[in-house]
């Protein structure tokens, strides 16, 4: 097994030669650990079986489950295939990039998650990886998700490929999921947003930020 690439990111601007190698990872079918607002994830090329298979393996994840899509915009998601109802557009506006994963239906058929982290960094190495990401949360199935670099590379113990430590997240929490596939909207994870800031969002009032109270 080869040894895990620990890559510092500093607190204040995204450190660029970092990303820049974490990125080329993920083009290379490589598990890249990353920070967002709330947890740490673990993301890979959604188009390489292998490094998907590596990702369910390394988390321990039930292959029934389906890994959420990593975007930097409405527009990205759209280009993978997800369709934007009017409600999921609303959530959108509102909370993207934020602690939101919407449950779309597919161009295809079926349904596909879709998260627009709010952290600079995640948008950064989505934008420069090049490559549809797709991830989870960086921990053991069944376990807590790390909120800091350091508890992120205990929890992977060397599995991961590449781990970029950013410090501590700046929510905390998970991200709360949406299902929007059916009738109306299903909160399907209760998250950093809770259910009355939803509702509003769908009325079309307020404007949320990460920890902070509805804005008017």
């Amino acid at each position: 097994m080869t040894a895990t690439r620990m890559l510092d990111l500093g607190a204040g601007a995204a450190d660029e030669a970092a990303l820049e190698e974490a990125a080329a990872a993920l083009r290379e079918g490589k598990t890249v650990v990353f920070p967002t607002e709330t947890v740490y994830g673990i993301g890979c090329c959604a188009s390489n079986p292998e490094a998907v298979r590596r990702v369910y393996e390394i988390k321990g994840r039930d292959r029934g489950k389906p890994l959420a899509a990593y975007v930097s915009s409405v527009e990205e998601a759209e280009r993978y295939g997800a369709v934007f109802t009017a409600a999921a557009r609303r959530l959108a506006e509102r909370f993207w990039p934020g602690p939101l994963t919407l449950l779309l239906p597919a161009a295809g058929g079926g349904r596909l998650g879709f998260r627009c982290p709010d952290d600079p960094r995640a948008l950064a190495l989505i934008r420069r990886a090049g490559v549809p990401v797709a991830g989870t949360s960086a921990n053991r199935s069944g376990g807590a998700p790390p909120e800091s670099g350091e508890e992120a590379a205990r929890l992977m113990d060397g599995r991961a490929d590449v781990v970029l430590k950013g410090g501590r997240t700046r929510c905390g929490g998970e991200s709360t999921i949406v299902d929007l596939g059916g009738e109306g909207a299903r909160i399907v994870r209760a998250g950093v947003i809770g259910r009355g800031e939803i509702e509003e969002a769908l009325s079309r009032r307020g404007r949320r930020g990460c920890g902070g109270a509805v804005q008017r």
